[in-house]
């Protein structure tokens, strides 16, 4: 058996003693949008608590597709850091970044770089290059019988769009990556940001290129996408010829739950290996207001 946990935008970073020279572009408007109403819904005291539930699980991973920060500030990613460094005492940790993280164009020393032992493959890629955040994807990190694959869709974007994209070169190290994958025995779990379907969130917060994406998948299939962005609960199948493969996303994991259905959840699967073939459960747990607590809240139903 291997388990392993799922969670997504926990926004975590407290934006405490920023300059406002920082703020000078596309940040101003995530500024605001954070002091109007963000800070209200997005609680550390409700992340605590799912981590608090996490510990009751005997995990062998955790996954986290995303969405760290809230405006990408360098501070931010240190802050995340030392979030992330704490996660290791319930289990190892699996990051992608989302479109937070790609705010505004930034150095990659000064932030991503920051969360690299969190992303980096288990063999340096040829495709490699210093300073280019998405050159470190896709990342490939087989832990027991599970081969996740992250990717990275965060990019900076105009005003009051926060959409996702793959290059060219992801496209065809994902391909690579899962056609070297078709001889092993292992259980095939894609990591993406914004979700690979365009009907799940709204035009100006979608993936730009999902039919590539399919084309890829279609071709090499995964067994497995998680996903974050959408701040909502939503399970749904990626359909080919061949195959029909589960997409799930969580909302955030920060999430008071000020509308009903935002409050935070985290998925937990747990994965049994029978000869050549796997089987795959998960169960939702969410945030419980009146008793501030995680309790289990459904199983969802897997072919």
């Amino acid at each position: 058996m291997f388990t392993f946990a799922h969670l997504s935008d926990p926004h975590l970073t407290t934006l405490d003693r920023i300059s406002w020279t920082a703020l000078l572009n596309k940040r101003i408007m995530g500024y605001i949008s954070w002091k109007t109403h963000r800070r209200a819904e997005h609680r550390r005291e409700v992340l605590d608590l799912l981590l608090g539930s996490l510990h009751q699980h005997s995990l062998d991973h955790i996954v986290i597709t995303g969405d760290l920060t809230h405006l990408g500030l360098p501070q931010e990613f240190q802050e995340a850091r030392l979030w992330l460094d704490s996660l290791g005492k319930i289990a190892e940790t699996t990051v992608i970044p989302g479109n937070h993280e790609a705010y505004v164009s930034t150095s990659y020393e000064s932030t991503l770089k920051q969360w690299e032992p969190y992303f980096q493959s288990d063999a340096p890629k040829e495709s490699h290059r210093p300073g280019k955040a998405r050159s470190h994807f896709p990342s490939l990190r087989i832990r027991g019988p599970v081969a996740f694959i992250g990717l990275s869709t965060a990019c900076p974007t105009a005003p009051f769009l926060a959409t996702g994209s793959l290059d060219v070169q992801q496209l065809e190290d994902l391909t690579g990556i899962l056609r070297s994958l078709q001889s092993q025995t292992v259980f095939k779990v894609l990591l993406i940001h914004h979700p690979p379907l365009s009907h799940t969130v709204r035009w100006r917060k979608r993936l730009t290129n999902t039919d590539q994406l399919h084309e890829v998948l279609s071709r090499f299939p995964v067994d497995l996408i998680l996903h974050g962005h959408s701040h909502k609960c939503a399970l749904e199948f990626l359909s080919t010829r061949e195959n029909r493969t589960p997409i799930i996303g969580v909302p955030s994991a920060s999430a008071k739950g000020e509308k009903s259905g935002d409050e935070s959840q985290y998925c937990l699967f747990h994965l049994k290996r029978q000869a050549d073939a796997f089987q795959l459960s998960a169960s939702l747990y969410s945030y419980v207001r009146e008793k501030a607590q995680f309790m289990f809240s459904r199983t969802l139903p897997l072919p």
